[in-house]
């Protein structure tokens, strides 16, 4: 599926933390970074990542010293969850850094890791100020999207075919201030949105097949 193609917004939900002397780092195949993985190594926090379009394999580790990171699409770009051989690799996207967004990067297949007990979801966060935006997800062991942490923002995304081997919905967030708009959810059988947390807003989502669970489930003051 062809992610949705970023906006330009000029509201604060998109707003990327105030960073000098940002540098952008390139992704493309047959370049100096050809994967994804070594163009967020070679930038520092507040950098950003722009990734041609292609399909790249692997997952994608950001650390915690890359605060405020922007990964971002220029184009159709297809993050394949597996090793060269098809072996599952776990998440898709594991993020430690807080203010980190990635936006238009379609991903497909990320599932268990047996060797290593790593969890098959889309994107992994475990920091706040999360934005995951013109993003999707497809076929997923577990989430599309699981983030422990405040602030997080998902916006035009598409998850489909996710939850299949566990009893998880398809966007799972823990933490204050969530927000989820203009997102579709499909034929994702454990539920779609889960946020426990204060303050979350949940706007325009689209709810296709959900067969079991509950479709939007907010459990916190003000939700």
């Amino acid at each position: 599926m062809t992610p949705f193609r970023p906006l330009l917004l000029g509201f604060a939900l998109l707003a990327p933390p105030a960073v000098g002397h940002a540098k952008t780092v390139v992704v493309a195949p047959g370049g100096p970074h050809p994967t994804i993985q070594s163009g967020v190594d070679a930038a520092a926090a507040g950098d950003r990542v722009l990734v041609k379009p292609g399909t790249y394999s692997g997952g994608v580790v950001v650390v915690t010293a890359k605060a405020g990171l922007t990964i971002e699409a220029d184009g159709e770009v297809v993050l394949e969850a597996r090793g060269p051989s098809g072996a599952p690799l776990g998440p898709a996207f594991e993020i430690a850094a807080p203010d980190v967004r990635v936006i238009g990067v379609a991903v497909k297949h990320p599932f268990d890791d047996p060797s290593t007990g790593a969890e098959g979801h889309g994107f992994l966060v475990t920091a706040p100020g999360a934005r995951i935006v013109d993003c999707s997800v497809t076929h997923a062991a577990r989430t599309g999207v699981l983030i422990v942490g405040d602030g997080a923002r998902v916006i035009r995304c598409r998850f489909q075919d996710t939850g299949v081997k566990f009893l998880i919905p398809a966007l799972v967030i823990e933490g204050d201030d969530a927000r989820v708009k203009e997102t579709e959810i499909a034929l994702c059988p454990r539920g779609g949105v889960r946020i426990t947390g204060a303050d979350a807003l949940v706007e325009d989502v689209r709810l296709d097949v959900i067969r079991d669970g509950v479709g939007i489930d907010l459990t916190g003051d003000d939700a």
